[in-house]
Parts: structure tokens; C-alpha cells; sequence
């Protein structure tokens, strides 16, 4: 089944989602309990065992080179490390501050309104580990901008950016993230191979266009009754923005369409750029109050 949705862009276009066509159905992991924050799976102590008080604390100028686990507990803490360390980070409560280096990091933020970071990852795709993260209790700001991370906004209304900065400006392939809102009214932005799923509550998506040389998005768990995919398409005329993929005219996005896929409805440019694939959504469920193109 395809239905046809004819939207027109009064904006500059970047470059289009070249993606794959099928999908395999998803279903949302459940999130992994925090380890021990003093002893390792065989129960010995952690070494480098960094712990704050419950006051604020900041943890900066660690050890590059060398695993660590830091401890903030209570109060609003700032940790921003770098180098190439795995480390273990736990915020509790508080409104934390979190930005790991370029190791596979494990975070767990804890109660609060938190802010995670991947700055390591420097906007680049070959830079920054591959994170797991947990915002827990709170309205948190998760932000993956390097390496190919794994965050869950758990409880409360979070944000969840996994977009890869660097590879909308320059075609750099980017790595897929995944991002899970967990429960409450989340916003989540994403790009290039990305697999996000909301959760329980009404969220938001928002899909970044920007090279050919993308693979189409996921979205686990759209509903057409509450929610809206918000396409957001790079502006060809900032050079930044220019490759030799970048769209001249409006009219090059006039066409989207609706194919239904199995079970799944493919989000379709032109009649052969697959965007997105909405799992287990009916096609003639969708209209065009369901897509909006910025």
C-alpha cells in the first residue's frame, strides 16, 4: 500500500537519507540495573574509587589513561573528564553535570534534572566511546555526539539528542545510536540510522536529514493518534551545510510517502529515499497532520 503525501518546503534543502528498506521489529530493552558502586562483578574494590559528598562536588583533571569510578551523591555535581579511560559514573541525587571522555563510559545519573555530554566525542563519529547512559529520576538532557551510544531517559520528561553534529556538515557516515525515552513526555532528536523508541507518554520526534549516505531511522513505537515526526532538513545554502549530495530547490522534497512494509510504514522521499520506518504502523493510520518538514 502506498499513500501518497505531497508537502511543500519554503526553506534550503540539505542532502537527502539514503537508507535500507527493511526493518526487524524491535523491542525496547530493559534498561540495566546500576552496578555496585564500590566493588567490581568479583567483589573486589573498584580501583580508582573517586567519592564526593553530599554537597557539590566537581570532578575534573582525573587520570586520562586510567579506569575510574566516580561517586557524586548528593548535591549538584560537575564531572568532565577526558582520555581514553572506560569509567563508571554515578550522579546521584542532585542536578548533575556529566561529560565523560572518549572510553566506553557507564553512567547513571541518578535523581534530578540531569545533563549528560558526550563532548569527548567531539561532534565526529570516530571519536567518543560507546556509552551507556541513564538519566533515572528526573527531567534529564541526554546528548550523544560521538561513538554509538545507548541512552535511556527513564522516568520523567527528558531529552534525548543522538544526533551526529559532524556528519550533517561534511557526509562523515555517522554510527546509530539508540535512544529510549522511558516514561513521561520526551523529545527525541536523532539522525542516520538512529533506533529511538519513546515510551509510554506523548513525545516528540524529530529527524534530521542531511546525506545521502545515511541509512534510514526507527522509531519503535510511534503513535499516529498523539504524536508527530518532525523532519528537519539541512539548509543548502550554508556552505557548512553543502556537499555534493545538497538539494537547489524546494521542489526536490515536494513528495513524501506513506508505504506500508509488513507491519511497519516506511516514511519514503521521491518514491525511493527511505527516511524512517514507523514500527507496526498501519500506513492508512497516518496523514499528513502526522509529518511536519522544517
Amino acid at each position: 500500500m502506498v499513500l501518497l503525501l505531497s508537502i511543500c518546503v519554503a526553506v534550503g534543502l540539505g542532502a537527502l537519507l539514503d537508507g535500507g528498506s527493511s526493518s526487524t521489529n524491535f523491542a525496547e530493552p530493559t534498561p540495566p540495573d546500576a552496578p555496585d558502586e564500590t566493588t567490581d562483578e568479583s567483589g573486589q574494590p573498584r580501583p580508582s574509587l573517586l567519592i564526593g559528598d553530599d554537597g557539590p562536588n566537581v570532578f575534573t583533571d582525573v587520570d586520562s589513561t586510567t579506569d575510574v569510578t566516580i561517586q557524586g551523591r548528593g548535591g549538584d555535581d560537575v564531572v568532565d573528564l577526558t582520555g581514553p579511560s572506560n569509567d563508571i559514573i554515578f550522579g546521584g541525587a542532585g542536578d548533575d553535570n556529566v561529560s565523560p571522555g572518549d572510553g566506553d563510559d557507564e553512567v547513571f545519573l541518578g535523581r534530578g534534572d540531569d545533563f549528560f555530554g558526550d563532548v569527548g566525542g567531539r561532534n565526529d563519529p570516530d571519536y567518543g566511546g560507546d556509552d551507556l547512559v541513564r538519566g533515572q529520576g528526573g527531567n534529564d538532557t541526554l546528548t550523544s555526539l560521538g561513538g554509538q551510544d545507548t541512552l535511556f531517559g527513564d522516568t520523567g520528561n527528558d531529552v534525548i539528542n543522538t544526533n551526529d553534529f559532524l556528519p550533517q556538515f561534511d557526509g562523515v557516515q555517522a554510527r546509530p545510536d539508540m535512544g529510549f525515552g522511558g516514561l513521561g513526555d520526551d523529545q527525541m532528536l536523532f539522525d542516520d540510522g538512529d533506533t529511538v523508541s519513546g515510551g509510554e507518554g506523548v513525545d516528540a520526534f524529530q529527524l534530521q536529514v542531511a546525506s545521502t549516505k545515511s541509512t534510514a531511522v526507527t522509531i519503535t513505537d510511534f503513535d499516529p493518534v498523539t504524536e508527530a515526526l518532525q523532519i528537519n532538513i539541512s539548509d543548502g545554502s550554508n556552505p557548512l551545510f553543502t556537499n555534493e549530495n545538497s538539494f537547489t530547490e524546494a521542489s526536490e522534497f515536494a513528495d513524501l510517502s506513506f508505504v506500508q512494509d509488513g507491519a511497519d510504514t516506511q516514511i519514503v522521499l521521491n518514491e525511493t529515499q527511505v527516511l524512517a520506518i514507523l514500527q507496526n504502523v498501519d500506513a492508512a493510520a497516518l496523514s499528513a497532520a502526522n509529518i511536519q518538514v522544517t
